[in-house]
């Protein structure tokens, strides 16, 4: 199984809620393993060698109107964390994802759930393609 890292929002009350936490697998040539955290306001995330997930029965409940939970997150090869504004984000083809409205990971209104991409990055809370 190929180790990658997993991006999601987080979305549990306390310290770090609102902030993208960032999980790398043990073993991952280059990272230190473990969690951590960024701040969406003064850091963006560029996401190379990525995939959306999405636990389709999880996200159906939600859109059904149950609480939220985890069920969508980000894979990708490689991560650079940076300061918010150092590279140009495009703000347009904005990724979504928010099982209330579609229980799936959205683009341009079209299911994307599994969809690989080259490159993603951040803006804020924002993921664009």
């Amino acid at each position: 199984m190929d180790k990658k890292i997993r991006i999601r929002f987080h979305l549990a009350l306390g310290e770090n809620y609102m902030k993208w936490q960032i999980t790398v697998p043990e073993g991952l040539v280059g990272y230190t393993a473990g969690v951590s955290y960024v701040e969406p306001d003064t850091k963006e995330l560029t996401m190379i060698g990525c995939k959306l997930h999405n636990s389709k029965n999880g996200a159906k409940k939600i859109y059904e109107g149950h609480s939220k939970f985890v069920v969508a997150w980000i894979e990708c090869n490689h991560l650079i964390v940076g300061n918010y504004g150092d590279t140009y984000v495009p703000r347009q083809n904005q990724l979504k994802y928010n099982p209330k409205d579609a229980p799936y990971w959205t683009d341009e209104d079209i299911n994307c759930d599994g969809r690989e991409y080259n490159i993603l990055k951040s803006d804020g809370r924002k993921i664009f393609r």
